[in-house]
Formats: C-alpha cells, sequence, structure tokens
C-alpha cells in the first residue's frame, strides 16, 4: 500500500513514515509526485494504480510513496538538510508526473513509457 503525502488529516504520521524510509537507505523506495490538476498526472492513475496493486500482490521489496506536488515543495523546504530527499527530487521542477527510485542511496529517475511493463521493470 502506498505512503500518501497529501493535506489531509494523516500528514504528520505519513511524513514521519517517509523521513524513517528516506534515512534508513535500506529497502528501495519509489516517488511519485503529482498533482490532481495534471492532465499527465490523471492519465497516470489507473496505470499507477495497477503498478501499485502488482507490487503488493507479488510482495515486492520496495516502498512505495506518492506525494502531492503543493506538498513536495513545502517537503523540500522543511527538510533540506537530508542530501537524500534533496537528491530524489532533482528533477521534480521540470514537472509531473514526476517518478524516482532510490535504492541504497542511488537515485534514478524514470524516464521511460508510462506503462505497467516500463513501471514494473523500473521498480524491480
Amino acid at each position: 500500500m502506498p505512503i500518501k503525502l497529501n493535506d489531509d488529516d494523516n500528514f504528520n504520521k505519513n511524513m514521519g513514515k517517509v523521513l524513517k524510509i528516506i534515512k534508513k537507505k535500506k529497502a528501495p523506495y519509489i516517488v511519485l509526485v503529482s498533482s490532481p490538476r495534471c492532465g499527465h498526472c490523471e492519465a497516470l492513475k489507473n496505470t499507477w494504480k495497477e503498478v501499485t496493486n502488482t507490487v503488493r500482490k507479488n510482495k515486492t521489496k520496495i516502498h512505495i510513496i506518492e506525494i502531492d506536488a503543493d506538498v513536495a515543495a513545502h517537503l523540500l523546504s522543511e527538510h533540506s538538510d537530508i542530501p537524500a530527499l534533496k537528491k530524489l527530487f532533482q528533477g521534480y521542477q521540470h514537472g509531473v508526473p514526476f517518478i524516482s527510485r532510490s535504492d541504497l542511496g542511488n537515485v534514478s529517475e524514470f524516464n521511460g513509457d508510462r506503462n505497467v511493463e516500463e513501471l514494473l521493470q523500473f521498480m524491480a
């Protein structure tokens, strides 16, 4: 189940989980930064849901973090002391949806086609 960071009541609890994952650097994680105001993000919704369901069903050892674009900007300014966080969002300024992966501190940005197969391959 993805950890979601948006402006809801679970923000502080989920923020704690996200920071713990990022600081530990033990298990790989994928971050999706998107916005409900973005047509490309909305088009990705069903595909992303299928991808996250497949990851859950296969019990793939990867954390999935979904962040609202407005929250991502706040997150970067509030936690600028965490190098892994900065590294994770390096390409975010280019727009949304933005997908990146961190595995033991090595960060890569997804640049493939936004389909189930390529996203699952990126997560593997």
